[in-house]
């Protein structure tokens, strides 16, 4: 399996093409699975935003083909993955046996708020790093507002990571860590937010405020 770059968001990585056998474009990652131990297991990948509207509103069976990660090659071309099968030879996720047991997708993850082992509630899992190795792990942020104004630029992007042997449990609603949230690292679009060129550092508004009270450290230290 070719690696997917250290440190490399699924936001981004939904920007890939994934390529058959036929090197016919299948679709590109709009969702994945994790094994119990939050190991990467598959892809889901979707459609255009046409088949994908269709899809939202009951137009089309929501039937996304899934590849598994370890079948993923290097393509020639950058930002494509290969598969050696043909696409119709790919299992969809509305089957029964498309996943195994003890998967979870990433898409009902984001759904659970994580609180710290004192029961501080920090905030949900908005995005995935794959890293060399290809194991994830998860980064916290805060709400839907944040998160959007985060994306188009107008606040800087500090979320906190969430390595996975940090997770103790979980149930249908809250995800519990093992960790307060000063010991987690900060990041900055996804990266470690005090191994960033200083120049670099800042959002379009840098509201020091409210991301010193976010991410649990002094003031200072983010100006």
């Amino acid at each position: 399996m070719p690696h997917l770059h250290l440190n490399r968001g699924f936001s981004d990585i939904r920007k890939v093409k994934i390529i058959d056998a036929d090197n016919q474009e299948i679709g590109k990652p709009i969702d994945f699975s994790v094994n119990k131990k939050y190991q990467p297991v598959h892809f889901v990948l979707g459609g255009s935003k046409w088949d994908e509207f269709k899809e939202r509103w009951g137009f089309k069976e929501d039937d996304d083909p899934i590849v598994s990660i370890a079948m993923l090659e290097s393509a020639d071309e950058v930002g494509v993955l290969r598969i050696p099968a043909k696409s119709s030879e790919l299992k969809n996720k509305l089957q029964a046996d498309a996943f195994g047991d003890n998967e979870i997708l990433f898409s009902k993850l984001r759904r659970l708020t994580v609180h710290c082992k004192d029961g501080t509630k920090i905030g949900r899992i908005v995005d995935a790093l794959f890293h060399h190795d290809n194991h994830v792990d998860f980064v916290i942020g805060e709400g839907t507002i944040i998160e959007f104004l985060e994306k188009i630029g107008i606040m800087g992007d500090f979320d906190l990571l969430l390595p996975i042997e940090s997770i103790q449990n979980r149930d249908d609603k809250i995800m519990t860590i093992d960790k307060s949230k000063s010991e987690l690292i900060i990041l900055l679009n996804n990266e470690p937010y005090h191994e960033i060129d200083p120049t670099r550092q800042y959002g379009r508004i840098n509201l020091v405020d409210h991301y010193a009270d976010f991410i649990h450290v002094d003031r200072h230290e983010l100006q």
